[in-house]
Protein backbone atom coordinates (compact mmCIF):
# COMPACT_ATOMS: atom_id res chain seq x y z
CA UNK A 1 0.00 0.00 0.00
CA UNK A 2 1.39 3.39 -0.96
CA UNK A 3 1.94 5.94 1.79
CA UNK A 4 -0.85 8.24 0.54
CA UNK A 5 -3.26 5.29 0.33
CA UNK A 6 -2.34 4.29 3.86
CA UNK A 7 -2.92 7.84 5.13
CA UNK A 8 -6.31 7.97 3.38
CA UNK A 9 -7.30 4.58 4.79
CA UNK A 10 -6.31 5.59 8.33
CA UNK A 11 -8.21 8.89 8.05
CA UNK A 12 -11.30 7.07 6.76
CA UNK A 13 -11.07 4.53 9.58
CA UNK A 14 -10.75 7.31 12.14
CA UNK A 15 -13.88 8.98 10.78
CA UNK A 16 -15.72 5.66 10.66
CA UNK A 17 -14.73 4.89 14.24
CA UNK A 18 -16.08 8.25 15.44
CA UNK A 19 -19.47 7.49 13.88
CA UNK A 20 -19.69 3.80 14.73
CA UNK A 21 -18.33 3.93 18.28
CA UNK A 22 -21.22 1.81 19.62
CA UNK A 23 -20.86 -0.90 16.97
CA UNK A 24 -18.40 -3.77 17.32
CA UNK A 25 -16.54 -4.25 14.04
CA UNK A 26 -13.16 -5.47 12.83
CA UNK A 27 -10.93 -4.06 10.12
CA UNK A 28 -8.34 -6.36 8.57
CA UNK A 29 -5.49 -5.12 6.36
CA UNK A 30 -3.68 -7.56 4.10
CA UNK A 31 -1.38 -7.02 1.16
CA UNK A 32 -1.85 -9.68 -1.49
CA UNK A 33 -1.23 -9.87 -5.22
CA UNK A 34 -4.85 -10.86 -5.92
CA UNK A 35 -7.21 -8.87 -3.70
CA UNK A 36 -10.38 -10.62 -4.89
CA UNK A 37 -8.91 -14.04 -4.13
CA UNK A 38 -7.74 -12.87 -0.70
CA UNK A 39 -11.21 -11.52 0.11
CA UNK A 40 -12.84 -14.79 -0.97
CA UNK A 41 -10.44 -16.80 1.22
CA UNK A 42 -11.08 -14.52 4.19
CA UNK A 43 -14.88 -14.71 3.79
CA UNK A 44 -14.67 -18.50 3.56
CA UNK A 45 -12.33 -18.86 6.58
CA UNK A 46 -14.45 -16.57 8.78
CA UNK A 47 -17.78 -18.07 7.63
CA UNK A 48 -18.99 -14.55 6.86
CA UNK A 49 -22.67 -14.08 6.15
CA UNK A 50 -22.33 -10.76 4.31
CA UNK A 51 -19.59 -9.04 2.33
CA UNK A 52 -19.65 -5.24 2.11
CA UNK A 53 -17.50 -3.56 -0.53
CA UNK A 54 -16.99 0.07 -1.48
CA UNK A 55 -16.17 0.21 -5.20
CA UNK A 56 -13.41 2.63 -6.11
CA UNK A 57 -13.27 4.81 -9.20
CA UNK A 58 -10.83 3.71 -11.88
CA UNK A 59 -9.33 5.47 -14.86
CA UNK A 60 -10.54 4.66 -18.36
CA UNK A 61 -7.39 2.62 -19.01
CA UNK A 62 -7.76 0.67 -15.77
CA UNK A 63 -11.36 -0.14 -16.73
CA UNK A 64 -10.25 -1.50 -20.08
CA UNK A 65 -7.30 -3.53 -18.78
CA UNK A 66 -8.62 -4.85 -15.49
CA UNK A 67 -11.90 -6.03 -14.08
CA UNK A 68 -12.60 -4.30 -10.78
CA UNK A 69 -12.39 -6.25 -7.53
CA UNK A 70 -16.10 -5.61 -6.97
CA UNK A 71 -16.96 -7.01 -10.42
CA UNK A 72 -14.82 -10.08 -9.76
CA UNK A 73 -16.43 -10.61 -6.36
CA UNK A 74 -19.93 -10.28 -7.84
CA UNK A 75 -19.13 -12.89 -10.47
CA UNK A 76 -18.01 -15.40 -7.81
CA UNK A 77 -20.17 -14.36 -4.86
CA UNK A 78 -21.01 -17.21 -2.49
CA UNK A 79 -22.36 -14.90 0.23
CA UNK A 80 -24.65 -11.87 -0.12
CA UNK A 81 -22.69 -8.85 -1.31
CA UNK A 82 -23.53 -5.22 -0.52
CA UNK A 83 -21.75 -2.59 -2.63
CA UNK A 84 -21.92 0.85 -1.01
CA UNK A 85 -21.25 4.07 -2.90
CA UNK A 86 -17.80 5.52 -2.49
CA UNK A 87 -17.85 8.90 -0.76
CA UNK A 88 -15.12 11.08 0.61
CA UNK A 89 -15.74 10.50 4.31
CA UNK A 90 -13.92 13.65 5.36
CA UNK A 91 -16.05 16.01 3.26
CA UNK A 92 -19.29 14.08 3.66
CA UNK A 93 -19.35 13.52 7.41
CA UNK A 94 -22.90 14.95 7.61
CA UNK A 95 -24.06 12.31 5.13
CA UNK A 96 -22.32 9.60 7.15
CA UNK A 97 -23.99 10.86 10.33
CA UNK A 98 -27.40 10.60 8.66
CA UNK A 99 -26.62 7.09 7.43
CA UNK A 100 -25.55 5.90 10.87
CA UNK A 101 -28.66 7.44 12.45
CA UNK A 102 -30.86 5.54 9.99
CA UNK A 103 -29.00 2.26 10.61
CA UNK A 104 -29.16 2.55 14.39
Amino acid sequence: MRHDQQDNALAALDTLDKHLHDIDYDVIFQQRNDAAEAIQEFVHEKHAELLVLIPQKHSFLENILNKSITQRMMAKAFVPLLALPSVNMQSNSALLEKLTEVQL
